[in-house]
């Protein structure tokens, strides 16, 4: 039980110490390090030799971290197995340094340092059980629709008279290879919450699937950038003549946030992370980043991809909302019955899409009223054996992978 504890407690101490190096770096990360350090060496005691043996093991550990990072041989699933490694091997050289006395105290910190966390847990559960999540989504969107995109829009309409036909003609091209890479990824995506949902957790096999995918639009996304370079000042100067809305709209999106959120928030809440800082979302925010120069560059190539034909919500009739997307048999040796619901009448398209995004057939395209449909499908004349059932009008999509058996 003791060699348990000790474990652990390890494992806590390499959460809350940071690097003991002898000449520490300027700024406010690496003072709250030195006051950690102290408050460390208070607590337990620690010897200068202790202080000096913890340096070592810190440094070198820290080394092979970052050769291990930087090592582009291995993959994802490698370099997490190594990095585990790595820190056992610390975590093993740190057991010879401590004394029991020090490792029950250190198990007697964790406990009380649990205990706060798991109270302000519950404190930051409470304060966002009490935002109305919907309503705020919902007032955001109908603002967004009502004041920011139809005058985004207006400055993209502007851009397309200075574009030459054969870059609008690479532009649209562009336009739909990146909205079958987003279909792909958003099946995908659903995909692996059919397994979250089952009970299983997927692993690095998601990000890794959807890096695949992403890939081949790399040259095309190559192909936007030069076009927008092309364009810069053009897209420059129309993106400059929206600064002062833009300031409009931070401020009356801060107030709908403020409107749904509570006056007192619990402390330590509020502190976000920034792009490619430690963290899941701050890990994919890092990849998606990698992808552009910096951000404006990012912000350019949008506006430059965006339909300049494009309705506003301002001039949009009433859309179809869609629910229940079904499909069965599925597997299927050669037809299958696809089931949708409209929720409000309006124009519904279904396609039958390929993996790369690609429409292999039109199935339907026309006006039907709020209520349940179905659909008969054959694919037995169709190659391949996997597919998209894709069910979509102007602001709503469903998807349905299916897979044709073989005989």
């Amino acid at each position: 039980m003791n060699s348990i504890k000790s474990y652990f407690a390890i494992i806590t101490l390499m959460l809350l110490t940071v690097s003991l190096s002898a000449q520490p770096k300027a700024g406010k990360r690496s003072q709250k390090g030195q006051q950690s350090i102290e408050n460390l060496k208070s607590e337990l005691n620690l010897t200068d030799e202790q202080v000096s043996q913890f340096e070592s093991i810190s440094e070198q550990f820290k080394a092979d971290a970052k050769a291990l990072k930087t090592d582009e041989s291995l993959s994802l699933e490698e370099k997490k197995e190594a990095f585990s490694t790595l820190r056992a091997e610390r975590e093993a050289a740190i057991v010879t340094i401590l004394t029991m006395d020090q490792i029950q105290k250190l198990e007697t910190l964790k406990e009380e340092r649990q205990a706060l966390r798991q109270e302000k847990k519950e404190e930051a559960r409470k304060y966002f059980q009490s935002i109305d999540r919907e309503g705020m989504k919902a007032e955001m969107k109908a603002y967004k629709s009502e004041n920011i995109k139809p005058v985004i829009l207006e400055q993209r309409q502007k851009l397309e008279l200075e574009i030459s036909l054969q870059d609008k003609q690479e532009i649209a091209r562009l336009r739909e290879s990146a909205k079958a890479v987003k279909q792909e990824m958003k099946a995908k995506k659903a995909e692996f919450k059919a397994e979250r949902q089952k009970g299983q957790k997927p692993g690095p096999e998601m990000r890794e699937a959807m890096q695949r995918i992403a890939e081949p639009y790399k040259a095309d996304l190559e192909s936007a950038k030069a076009i927008a370079a092309k364009y810069d000042a053009e897209i420059t100067a129309l993106l400059e003549e929206m600064e002062d809305d833009k300031e409009a709209w931070k401020s009356d999106m801060k107030s709908i946030r403020d409107k749904y959120t509570p006056d007192e928030k619990p402390e330590g809440l509020g502190k976000t992370r920034k792009r490619g800082q430690h963290g899941k979302k701050g890990q994919a925010n890092s990849e998606r980043e990698k992808m552009f120069d910096d951000h404006e560059q990012k912000r350019k190539v949008k506006f430059l991809l965006m339909d300049p034909s494009a309705e506003t919500a301002t001039t949009l009739a009433p859309d179809p909302k869609l629910d229940n997307l079904t499909v069965y048999p599925n597997p299927a040796l050669s037809n299958t019955k696809l089931e949708y619901e409209v929720l409000t009448a309006g124009n519904v398209l279904v396609e039958l899409q390929n993996q790369q995004g690609q429409v292999l057939r039109t199935l339907l395209n026309q006006y039907q009223d709020a209520g349940k449909y179905t659909l008969d499908v054959d694919l037995s004349n169709v190659r391949g054996n996997v597919f998209y059932y894709v069910v979509k009008n102007q602001n709503s999509i469903l998807s349905q992978k299916v897979i044709k058996a073989n005989r």
